[in-house]
């Protein structure tokens, strides 16, 4: 047993990418700063950003030009749809 992993008495524990506390989950700062600091272009984006996806109200909608991007015989096109659901996931989960 290594006693410096134990908490006790303590207001809130950071968990797998969440801060946890008496009545509320809400996403660690540092998932949400990284999310933040992510160039645009990155492929990145969907796998972080679904694990966070409770925090984020209308997630499928915002998401799914990005999403567009991935299916099969879609041209890879960053355009203005593709950039808005970038910075709206981002603003969303820093609010």
């Amino acid at each position: 047993m290594n006693a410096a992993k134990y908490l006790l008495k303590v207001q809130s524990v950071k968990f797998l990418g969440h801060i946890i506390s008496e009545g509320t989950v809400q996403p660690d700062p540092d998932m949400t700063k990284a999310i933040r600091e992510m160039p645009d272009l990155s492929n990145r984006i969907l796998g972080v950003t679904d694990y966070l996806q409770k925090f984020i109200p209308q997630f499928s909608e915002i998401i799914q030009p990005l999403r567009e991007l991935l299916k099969n015989g879609n041209e890879w096109i960053w355009g203005d749809k593709q950039k808005k659901a970038m910075e709206t996931i981002k603003q969303e989960l820093t609010q």
